[in-house]
C-alpha cells in the first residue's frame, strides 16, 4: 500500500494538450480528454517533487463510435490517421493512437464519438445448497437428469488466475480450460478477426487454446486471487472437501484483465468473437462495474454490452457500494440554486521517515439529466476546509460553464499556487464539456499528499432548471461525508454505469453464511456484521436515470469458499483448506454473487441450449424465491434469491408466461398495490413489472 500511495501521479498541461484544448469537437468526450491528459502527466515524488516527464507524445487508447454508413472507408480513414484498431465490436472499435493524432481522428466524418476506456472495478458449499443446485446436479442419487453445465461454455473476466489449480482440471488431471486470452502476452497464438467494415484487426496479446499452450500458464497476476475464485465458484470441479462451482462440466474460458483500464472493452470484444466460433451457448461473468457513466445506458461501455448480448449471456456484478454515500442529486433552479459536498477524506499511511501523512485520490463525474437551453449556465469550485474552525483556507475561482463552452479545462499545481502549496503537494483538475446531446458532463481530479487532514469540497451553483447526478468514483466509504451546510450523500443509485442497460443480468449479493474461512484455517464467526438470509448492506442497488431497476436477482455473496490462487498465499495452507496442495478460503461481495449466477444460468442453458437473456430473465421472474427478506426491500432484491431447481422445473414444464405469480391472491379487503419505488396504486398495475401488496411480491408481466 505504502509504495502505491508513493506513486503519485498527477496532470500537467503540456503543449500538445493546449493545442487539443484550443480546437476541441463536442465528439471528443471529456473523459476521453482527460485519458489524454494522464497519459502526459508529470510524476511526483513522496515529497511532492516533480520528477521526469513522462513520454511527451504518448500512444493512446481510445473507443471510437463508427458511422454504419460507408464504415470501411470510415476504418481506413483512421489508419490513415495513425491509429491501430486492436478490437471491434458492432460501432465501436478500440483504437491506440499517437496523441497528436487525436485532433485528426476527431475531424473525420464518419466518427461520431471519442470515449476514453472503461475502468472496472472488480465488484461453494453453501451456494449450492442454498441456490438448489445440489438438487439437479447429482448430488441426490436416482436423478433422471444431472444438469453440470455439459455443453456450455462459461467466459471468465476477471484478473488474479491461477491457471494450473485442480479447480480447472477435470478427475483425469486434463485442463477444462479451452482458452485463455491474455492482452499483455504475446507467447500465444494470435487472435485475428476479419471483419466486413474495419478488414483484418490481429488483437494485442495472444489466446492460449491449446492443451500445450494452456500447460504453459502459471498466472496472470501473482498478488491477486480474484479471478481464481470467482472462476471457481462459476465453474470449479468439485474437489473432495466439497468446494466447487455451480457448474462442474462447464467448458471455461478465462480472459485476464490485468494491467490498464483499457483492457475491459478488448476483453468484451474478445469473448462476443470468441463466442461466435465455437458450438454452444455462451455465458459471459464478469464481476466488475463502474460509476464513471451517466448511469442511463448511453454510455460507452452499456453501449458494448447491448452488442455483447446479442451473442453472449452477460451477467454482471451490480457493485459492493450499497451503504456507501458516494451518489448525490441535485434540482438546481432560482429558489434552490447551490451544493457543496465534501470529497473523500485524505487517507493516513507512514511515510518512509515514519511520519504519518494524509494521501488524496479522488475522482468525481457528473452529468446533467436534462439538456442545457442557451441561457443555462453551471458555476463550479473547489476548495479545502479547516475542519477546526470552519474556515476555508484556500478555494479555486468560480468557473462558470455555458452551452456554448464545447470543453473547458483546468489544472491547478500546489508549485504553482503558493496558498495551495502550503496545505498539499499535488494538483487538481476540472474537466467539463457537453456531450453530443447536449447534456453536460464534468470530472474532477484531486490527487496529491496533505500536510493536514482538511477534506476538499466541490461547491455547485445555478439558478437555471439544471438537474445534476454527481458520483465519487473511487468509491470510499466516507464520500459526501455529512457537516452542517454541505449535502450528505445517498446510496440511491449505487448501482454501476455498466448494468444501466436493460440487456443484461445484475447480481446483488445476500448474506447465506456467516462463518468465514481463510487458506491458513483460521475460522471466524462473523454473525455480528451479518443478518442471514437479508441481503448485504455493501450489494448495490437502486434505479438508473433511464429507469433500469438493479439488481436483476441476487444470489449468496458472503463468506463464500472457493479456490485460490496460491502464488497470492504467503502463510502455510490448512490441509483441510486445500486440494492437490492447492488453496481455498471465503471473500465476500457481488463478485462472487455474479459468477453463482453465471454458474446457474450454464445449468438452464443445459436443459435447453436455445434459451435466449429474454428467456433467461423470464425464469428468474417466474422461479426466484421471495420471503418476508426480499419483500421488505424489494429494490434491493430484483427478483428475488435465485433458484436453480425451480428454474429447471419451469424450463422443462416450458411454461408460458402468466399475468401474476409467486404469491397467493391478495386479500379481499386490501386494493392498495406499490411498485419498487415506494409508489402506491389504488387498483392491480396493468404495467409490467415488481408489486407488494398485503405484503406478498407480484410480478406483473
Amino acid at each position: 500500500m505504502k509504495n502505491r500511495l508513493f506513486r503519485i501521479v498527477l496532470l500537467a498541461l503540456v503543449a500538445c494538450s493546449c493545442a487539443l484544448m484550443s480546437s476541441a469537437h463536442s465528439k471528443l468526450s471529456p473523459n476521453a480528454q482527460l485519458s489524454l491528459l494522464q497519459k502526459q502527466a508529470a510524476r511526483y515524488d513522496s515529497n511532492g517533487k516533480r520528477v521526469n516527464a513522462l513520454d511527451a507524445n504518448p500512444s493512446i487508447r481510445l473507443v471510437v463510435e463508427v458511422d454504419s454508413q460507408d464504415a470501411a472507408s470510415t476504418y481506413a480513414q483512421i489508419r490513415e490517421a495513425g491509429a491501430t484498431v486492436l478490437s471491434k465490436l458492432g460501432h465501436q472499435a478500440v483504437i491506440s493512437i499517437p496523441a497528436d493524432k487525436v485532433d485528426a481522428l476527431v475531424a473525420i466524418e464518419g466518427v461520431t464519438k471519442v470515449d476514453a476506456t472503461s475502468k472496472g472495478e472488480l465488484k461453494t458449499d453453501v451456494s449450492l445448497v442454498e441456490t438448489g443446485v445440489s438438487l439437479i446436479d447429482g448430488t441426490i442419487p436416482g436423478l433422471e437428469e444431472v444438469y453440470t453445465g455439459k455443453g456450455v461454455t462459461i467466459c471468465v473476466v476477471d484478473a488474479g488466475f491461477d491457471f494450473q489449480h485442480p479447480a480447472f482440471k477435470d478427475a483425469d488431471g486434463n485442463s477444462r480450460l479451452r482458452c485463455v486470452y491474455l492482452p499483455g502476452n504475446d507467447s500465444g497464438r494470435k487472435f485475428i478477426v476479419e471483419d466486413d467494415e474495419a478488414g483484418t484487426i490481429e488483437y494485442p496479446g495472444s489466446v492460449f487454446d491449446t492443451p500445450e499452450l494452456i500447460a504453459t500458464l502459471t498466472t496472470d497476476a501473482e498478488d491477486f486471487t480474484h479471478g481464481t475464485h470467482t472462476a471457481g465458484i462459476a465453474a470449479g470441479t468439485r474437489s473432495p472437501l466439497g468446494f466447487g462451482g455451480m457448474a462442474p462440466d462447464a467448458d471455461i474460458v478465462l480472459v485476464s484483465v490485468v494491467g490498464e483500464r483499457d483492457a475491459n472493452e478488448i476483453a468484451f470484444q474478445f469473448v462476443a468473437h470468441y463466442a461466435q466460433q465455437i458450438e454452444g451457448p455462451v455465458v459471459l461473468s464478469a464481476s466488475m462495474n463502474s460509476h464513471e457513466g451517466p448511469h442511463n445506458g448511453t454510455g460507452t461501455m452499456p453501449e458494448l454490452i447491448d452488442e455483447l448480448s446479442h451473442h453472449v449471456i452477460p451477467v454482471f456484478s451490480v457493485g459492493n457500494e450499497g451503504d456507501k454515500t458516494l451518489h448525490i442529486y441535485k434540482a438546481f433552479d432560482e429558489e434552490n440554486s447551490s451544493l457543496k459536498a465534501f470529497l473523500p477524506r485524505p487517507f493516513p499511511f507512514f511515510d518512509e521517515q515514519g511520519n504519518i501523512s494524509r494521501s488524496i485520490d479522488s475522482a468525481l463525474c457528473g452529468y446533467s439529466r436534462n439538456a442545457l437551453s442557451e441561457n443555462d449556465t453551471l458555476s463550479v469550485q473547489i476548495g479545502m476546509l479547516n475542519r477546526s474552525s470552519d474556515e476555508i483556507v484556500w478555494q479555486t475561482a468560480p468557473l462558470t460553464i455555458t452551452p456554448s463552452q464545447e470543453e473547458v479545462y483546468i489544472e491547478i499545481l500546489s508549485d504553482d499556487d503558493e496558498i495551495l502549496g502550503e496545505y498539499m503537494h499535488g494538483g487538481l483538475v476540472f474537466i467539463y464539456g457537453n456531450v453530443i446531446d447536449g447534456k453536460l458532463e464534468l470530472h474532477t481530479i484531486v490527487n496529491g499528499i496533505l500536510d493536514r487532514r482538511w477534506p476538499f469540497f466541490i461547491s455547485l451553483s445555478s439558478s437555471s432548471p439544471i438537474e445534476m447526478d454527481l458520483w465519487e468514483t473511487s468509491e470510499r466509504f466516507d464520500a459526501f461525508d455529512n457537516m452542517e451546510g454541505y449535502t450528505y450523500g445517498d446510496s440511491d443509485i449505487s448501482c454501476g454505469d455498466w448494468t444501466s442497460t436493460p440487456n443484461v443480468i445484475s447480481v446483488g449479493d445476500y448474506v447465506a453464511n456467516t462463518t468465514k474461512r481463510d487458506y491458513t484455517g483460521n475460522v471466524s464467526d462473523v454473525s455480528g456484521n451479518y443478518t442471514l438470509n437479508n441481503i448485504s448492506l455493501s450489494s448495490s442497488h437502486g434505479v438508473s436515470i433511464n429507469g433500469v431497476a438493479q439488481p436483476t436477482v441476487a444470489a449468496p455473496g458472503t463468506n463464500i469458499v472457493s479456490s485460490l490462487n496460491h502464488y497470492n498465499c504467503y502463510q502455510e495452507i490448512a490441509e483441510w483448506m486445500q486440494w492437490q496442495g492447492y488453496p481455498y478460503g471465503a471473500l465476500s461481495g457481488t463478485s462472487m454473487s455474479c459468477p453463482t449466477v453465471s454458474g446457474i444460468i450454464a445449468l438452464w442453458l443445459q436443459a435447453d441450449s436455445t434459451l435466449t437473456l429474454d428467456d433467461i430473465k423470464e425464469v428468474l421472474a417466474a422461479t426466484s424465491r421471495n420471503d418476508e427478506f426480499t419483500v421488505d426491500d424489494p429494490i434491493r432484491w430484483g427478483y428475488g434469491k435465485i433458484d436453480a431447481a425451480a428454474g429447471i422445473e419451469y424450463i422443462k414444464k416450458a411454461t408460458t408466461a402468466v399475468n401474476s405469480i409467486e404469491c397467493d391472491e391478495p386479500a379481499v379487503d386490501s386494493d392498495l398495490w406499490f411498485d419498487i419505488l415506494g409508489r402506491s396504486y389504488n387498483s392491480k398495475p396493468t404495467a409490467p413489472g415488481i408489486y407488494i401488496n398485503s405484503g406478498k411480491k407480484y410480478i406483473i408481466k
